[in-house]
């Protein structure tokens, strides 16, 4: 039986910042990297319906979900979603990897240095992550992200999910919320 993952060429697709609808209107794109990602034009209409299902939803807590697309041929894309607590922009990270855990803690990671104001590492950042070779699950356990920046030493790591191993209570967020 063939894989319904698609082999990816990137660690993630693309990154997008989705600005809250206001008075009915459609979600708008504040921020996408990389800015000459080209949507095809049924993924750039769903988004923003999954994005922000409710066109008036709030919450005051931070929230992180997860939903996913699938092509006519079957194949999954993934879309990692980040509400912050009482704020008007969600992150959105599209991707090929089914990696959960790792993208909610690069979009925490985001989200620090957007609070921290290092807003001028998060392009260098993604960048990196984005040209970073896809990790072999098998031989690696962390993925460490050095942006591209002149004089910087910050390495940013992440651990990898280890396909040899099922998820565990607590240490699996998803399994500790249903169970």
């Amino acid at each position: 039986m063939e894989s319904r993952l698609r082999t990816p060429a990137y660690i993630y697709e693309c990154y997008i910042e989705y600005i809250r609808p206001q008075d009915g209107e459609d979600p708008q794109i504040k921020y996408m990297f990389p800015k000459d990602y080209e949507f095809d034009e049924d993924t750039k209409k769903i988004v923003p319906t999954f994005v922000f299902p409710l066109k008036d939803c709030s919450t005051s807590a931070e929230e992180h979900f997860t939903f996913v697309l699938t092509n006519l041929l079957g194949k999954l894309r993934f879309g990692f979603c980040r509400y912050p607590a009482k704020g008007d922009v969600c992150m959105c990270f599209l991707s090929d990897l089914p990696w959960y855990k790792v993208f909610y803690r690069i979009m925490d990671k985001i989200s620090d240095m957007q609070l921290d104001y290092q807003s001028e590492i998060v392009q260098p950042f993604l960048k990196s992550l984005r040209n970073h070779p896809i990790p072999n699950l098998n031989n690696e356990s962390v993925m460490s992200i050095i942006p591209d920046i002149e004089n910087t030493e910050q390495v940013f790591t992440f651990p990898l999910p280890n396909p040899r191993r099922l998820p565990e209570i607590p240490t699996d967020h998803n399994l500790t919320l249903f169970y």
